[in-house]
């Protein structure tokens, strides 16, 4: 179940920035060739609705400018996205800024983890990710 919550603004046309909800069966964490990536989606072969969190450090860059985050409504990695991190026993929100949220046209990718089989490794992996950031991370 995919639910989508947001409205046009009748003044300006403008699609409003709301919250994507979909229920996620899989959440794979890699680290490959010094790249940490989180990837959490509806489906493991071909996901409808997902979202991966990436980092790769760079010595010239922000730790912020290495997180990257990219969704199924993007076309392309979105850096210094991500505003806060919130992962429940069952839920991880992710709650973009202002800047991201109008280029993804939602503000929070709300992920139902009760189905996925590996949620255990997810506190770990995004301690990692987020790990001297400017993210706020709450670990329920």
């Amino acid at each position: 179940m995919a639910g989508i919550q947001a409205k046009n603004n009748a003044e300006d046309g403008e699609k409003m920035v709301g919250i994507k909800a979909f229920d996620a069966v899989c959440a794979n964490v890699a680290n490959e060739d010094e790249v940490l990536t989180l990837g959490v989606g509806d489906d493991a072969h071909d996901p409808q609705h997902f979202f991966i969190i990436g980092r790769f450090d760079e010595d010239e860059l922000a730790i912020d400018e290495c997180i990257g985050f990219q969704s199924d409504d993007i076309a392309y990695e979105l850096a210094a996205a991500i505003e806060a991190v919130t992962l429940s026993v069952d839920t991880l929100t992710i709650r973009l800024n202002e800047a991201a949220a109008q280029q993804a046209g939602y503000r929070e990718y709300c992920a139902k983890i009760s189905a996925v089989q590996n949620s255990g490794e997810l506190q770990a992996a995004l301690l990692t990710l987020f790990s001297g950031s400017k993210v706020r991370l709450q670990l329920k």
